[in-house]
């Protein structure tokens, strides 16, 4: 692996790996969506899914901007994440366990995400990367937004009172 010199590298590496974890929340939501139980849950993975897929797009226009090539290894810090919330919700049996668990899941990934692009929006501040500002803000106000409404679905939505065992 080469040094990193210069702040605009770090960027540039901060981007890839953020696109990766994109494109592993992707497909793990679609593996999310299967598992389900309840229906506000399933509405709330698809929004999910359908701004993870709009950041994609996003961050490949950011890259290219900064005429970065797309990095061709997996982030280890998403790919972790989803290792081990794959096997959460594959241990929980009853549908809302299950749709605790991915919450929970969600919640762990989402957290990720949000941390990095705050770390994006403080390196971007610059008046000659505005346009590239805009669009890291406006994804980092979506995640954001998630988290929000995963907190909500969480204590609201489901049933906690179950007894523990």
């Amino acid at each position: 692996m080469e040094k990193i010199t210069a702040l605009k590298e770090l960027h540039i590496e901060i981007l890839r790996d953020l696109y990766n974890a994109e494109v592993l929340t992707v497909s793990e939501l679609l593996y999310f969506k299967k598992q389900v139980h309840q229906s506000e849950l399933k509405e709330l993975v698809h929004n999910y899914l359908y701004d993870s897929r709009a950041h994609i797009t996003t961050l490949e226009e950011v890259l290219n901007s900064l005429n970065a090539s797309l990095l061709e290894e997996h982030c280890r810090t998403m790919k972790s994440i989803i290792l081990e919330s794959k096997k959460l919700v594959e241990r929980c049996s009853e549908g809302h366990i299950r749709d605790l668990a991915i919450i929970t899941s969600l919640q762990r990934m989402n957290t990720c995400k949000i941390s990095a692009y705050k770390a994006l929006v403080k390196l971007t501040v610059r008046p000659s990367n505005g346009q590239n500002l805009q669009r890291l803000q406006y994804i980092l106000k979506h995640e954001t937004q998630m988290e929000e409404a995963l907190d909500n679905i969480a204590t609201e939505n489901i049933n906690l009172k179950q007894p523990a065992s």
